[in-house]
């Protein structure tokens, strides 16, 4: 499960650091760092353990990708519709938290905010 602290050791004292094709780590605030994959910023991790999903209108197997390998949620697909799952403590492999929309935060306990 990423997180930002694992971002933030990857990034060290760093703006940005290619950490896969086409997809870099990004300071985009003192407290949040952004996965970016081309232009589009797909995951915001917040130091407070905030999470913020976006496709940017790109829901390809990449983006997909890049969400479920750089946070601590993820994204599933079913007949071309997009939701959100957070790991669960209880045994259960994942939680629902809601379906996909650019832009979806959940906080650190796996609640959808506005």
């Amino acid at each position: 499960m990423f997180s930002y602290q694992n971002a933030l050791e990857i990034l060290k004292d760093r703006a940005q650091k290619k950490v896969a094709n086409n997809t870099y780590l990004v300071r985009t605030s003192p407290d949040c760092i952004g996965v970016r994959l081309h232009d589009t910023i797909v995951v915001y991790l917040f130091a407070d353990g905030t999470t913020r999903l976006n496709s940017g209108g790109y829901q390809t197997n990449t983006t997909k990708n890049r969400i479920n390998c750089f946070s601590p949620l993820r994204v599933q697909q079913v007949k071309n519709v997009w939701s959100v799952w957070k790991p669960s403590p209880d045994y259960k492999p994942y939680r629902f938290i809601g379906l996909f929309k650019d832009f979806i935060t959940v906080d650190s306990a796996g609640r959808k905010t506005l």
